[in-house]
C-alpha cells in the first residue's frame, strides 16, 4: 500500500512520509502498536485486566491516534523492551 490512505485503527490520513509499521503496512506506527498492545492503563497494568473494579481505558477526550501516541511513547521509553 503506497500512502495516502486512512489508517485502520485511527482512521486519519497516512500521508508519504508518515511512520507505518512494517509487519502492518495498513497503520500509522502507533496506532499498531495501539491496537496489538492495548490502550495506556493496559500497557501500565491500571486496567481491570489487573486492578480489580478499574475503568481505565485511553484517557478520555483524545483521538484514537493521540492514544495511539502515548501507548508508542511509554513503550519505547521502556528500557530493555525494545
Amino acid at each position: 500500500m503506497k500512502p495516502p490512505f486512512p489508517c485502520l485503527w485511527c482512521e486519519e490520513t497516512i500521508a508519504p512520509g508518515d511512520l507505518m509499521h512494517s509487519a502492518l503496512p495498513g497503520y500509522h506506527y502507533a496506532c499498531a502498536m495501539r491496537a496489538m498492545l492495548g490502550p495506556i492503563a493496559h500497557v501500565q497494568h491500571r486496567c481491570s485486566c489487573y486492578v480489580s473494579g478499574s475503568e481505565e481505558h485511553d484517557p478520555p477526550g483524545i483521538t484514537k491516534r493521540q492514544a495511539a501516541r502515548i501507548v508508542a511513547d511509554y513503550v519505547n521509553q521502556q528500557p530493555g523492551k525494545n
